[in-house]
């Protein structure tokens, strides 16, 4: 969907000479809740870990259209030992570690998916994609 305040912050900072935006490793990783200030990243314990990305897994911005990232790789996440609930986004982290961090980029699920003890998530490439406008 879209990215946070922070990384809006940050780009903007970076294209008017104000700081260096140096990029990070990005973390993928899951939220039951979407949109707003608030994220639920599924708990630590279950089965569930953040996922390192890099710059091989994206594509380039595609601007023929909204400026748009789509990832060309596919992404597994662990089985889950527990219930992570209901999964409605993916969220980028700049920490490997649940909890920590920050999130600096959004994308709504295509469909709210309930996640239960064996299930595992699987993203496929060109099925997540994340807007800058």
């Amino acid at each position: 969907m879209a990215f946070t305040k922070l990384t809006a912050g940050n780009l903007l900072n970076h294209f008017f000479g104000k700081t260096v935006y140096t990029p990070v490793t990005l973390y993928l990783g899951l939220s039951t809740t979407t949109g707003g200030d608030n994220i639920s990243e599924i708990s630590s314990g279950i089965g569930y870990d953040r996922i390192a990305t890099s710059e091989a897994d994206w594509a380039a911005a595609d601007i023929t259209g909204n400026a748009t990232v789509r990832n060309i790789s596919t992404f597994n996440f662990t089985q889950a030992t527990g219930n992570w609930g209901t999964i409605r986004e993916a969220v980028l982290f700049d920490s490997p570690t649940i909890g920590t961090g920050n999130a600096l980029a959004r994308a709504d699920a295509s469909s709210d998916k309930i996640i239960s003890t064996d299930d595992i998530v699987i993203i496929l490439p060109d099925k997540l994609s994340f807007i800058l406008f």
